[in-house]
């Protein structure tokens, strides 16, 4: 981010103290009118009395670059929560701001509307340092009324994951997958490429990745959409064979046909298709089982799969979203049982892909999933530190980040313990011709130790978690 210089009047207030809000018991609560403002725009950003307010004030920021800044002192080096508590009355479609900590951005937040006098909270997660560390809340579109920050010490939910999948009845080489997964989890980042077929090879951003580094990606992203049941499990098939893993997703109308475009553009009367024994529900199944034939052929060629389907459904631009959290977790629910009872598709790690976002309500039982995950396309190689533990904090699953475009550096993830299970960056532009992602820095990303790349990978389908030798390697 470019750095402002600007000749500004800035208003200095006394030195942050921590404030213990009793409902919070010993959680330390820093007002934020005790911190220092900085106000360089056209309104005045200062403090104001407004009822509510924890302190009774609040910082009223006004204008895109005005900020207040707090010292918060950490116990330890560690990942933790920060609750933004404001007010936010002037916009219902929301406000943006953002999150520095040491002079760095972390995250831009999003301050949801409120009524006057009514308050709510939005949870940021960083890395701190021990001892001080300077928290700034800094104006994107402003017009917020900021009233205290809440720091706790974040948990983390490796230790509680269970090499144990959704379905009790999977093969041995998905169960063997999987094992291997949550034995990786924590320890390594898995390297992942999205696929494309219309660059002139099938292996176009595999080449470009070979090219770059000298390597392979270990996990290989395919995509039934148009239909191209017959070529993905033919390059899935093919994948395998090299000893690598397989994930697929699906873009597709509410008829499942077509591609991206009907994925955006349809929908369905949910009522009717959720509705066992309407013509509605039959259509949909009808449209499911295309998956389901294509999937029992890999299983029939012992290929397990990373399932994807009904991916960023929380961000409702695709039809399996606008129906809505209850309506996405019925479909969810009624694919996880088409598939798994009716098809004894034995082969399959249930693979549920968030959005950025994060929106709560959405998520459809622990006995539904298998690996859950986020995704979102930003211009740095940060950790996503705040969007890894939002996910992990969803449930005790292996935690991956699906889709991306810039990768995340390698060193960053390690330092500020970011503990993605798996990087799949997206096809074409995104490898080929990125500014971030250039050849210079996929050959760092790919030769850093601590991603696994396809020639780094054990038999992970004869895989034992008490077996440490290729670690070794």
């Amino acid at each position: 981010m470019k750095r402002i210089i600007l000749a500004a009047t800035v208003f200095m207030i006394s030195a942050l103290t921590p404030f213990t809000c009793p409902a919070r018991g010993a959680t330390p609560v820093y007002e934020l009118e005790n911190g220092t403002i900085r106000d360089i725009g056209e309104n005045k950003t200062t403090t104001i009395n407004l009822n509510g307010a924890s302190g009774g004030k609040v910082v009223d920021l006004k204008d895109k670059g005005d900020s207040v800044t707090v010292t918060v002192n950490a116990e330890s080096s560690g990942v933790y929560i920060l609750s933004l508590r404001y007010c936010q009355p002037y916009d219902k479609g929301g406000k943006r701001q953002s999150v520095l900590v040491n002079g760095e951005e972390v995250e831009q937040t999003f301050c949801g509307y409120t009524e006057q006098n009514s308050f709510a909270e939005v949870e940021i997660t960083v890395f701190l340092n021990k001892g001080a560390n300077e928290v700034a809340v800094q104006g994107l579109w402003g017009w917020t009324y900021l009233d205290c920050l809440t720091v706790e010490l974040a948990t983390s939910s490796l230790e509680n994951v269970s090499p144990k999948l959704s379905n009790p009845s999977a093969s041995e080489q998905t169960q063997s997958l999987y094992r291997f997964l949550c034995d990786v989890y924590g320890k390594y980042v898995i390297s992942g490429q999205q696929e494309s077929t219309w660059m002139g090879s099938e292996d176009f951003e595999f080449d470009v990745v070979k090219k770059a580094s000298g390597k392979y990606p270990a996990l290989r992203g395919l995509d039934y959409m148009g239909d191209d049941f017959a070529g993905c499990n033919r390059r899935a098939k093919a994948w395998r064979q090299k000893g690598g893993i397989v994930t697929i997703c699906w873009h597709c109308g509410s008829d499942f046909r077509g591609s991206h475009s009907e994925a955006m553009r349809t929908n369905l009367d949910w009522e009717k298709a959720l509705t066992e024994g309407t013509p509605e529900y039959d259509k949909l199944i009808a449209g499911m089982d295309k998956g389901a034939k294509a999937l029992l052929e890999l299983k029939e060629a012992d290929v397990p799969v990373i399932w994807r389907p009904f991916h960023e459904f929380d961000g409702k631009w695709f039809w399996w979203g606008k129906g809505g959290a209850e309506n996405f977790k019925k479909l969810w629910r009624i694919m996880y049982d088409r598939y798994t009872n009716y098809w004894k598709l034995d082969n399959l790690i249930w693979n549920l892909g968030y959005c950025g976002d994060l929106n709560d309500g959405w998520y459809p039982g622990d006995e539904y999933v298998d690996v859950v995950g986020a995704d979102c396309y930003v211009d740095h190689t940060n950790s996503l530190l705040s969007m890894y533990v939002k996910t992990a904090r969803i449930a005790n699953k292996p935690v991956c980040l699906h889709e991306n475009g810039p990768i995340p550096d390698p060193e960053k993830l390690k330092a500020d313990g970011s503990k993605w299970l798996w990087f799949m960056t997206w096809h074409t532009s995104f490898i080929a011709r990125n500014k971030i992602n250039t050849a210079e820095y996929v050959n760092e990303v790919y030769n850093s130790d601590y991603v696994l790349t396809l020639d780094e990978l054990p038999d992970a389908y004869h895989y034992a978690s008490s077996d440490d030798a290729w670690k070794e390697q």
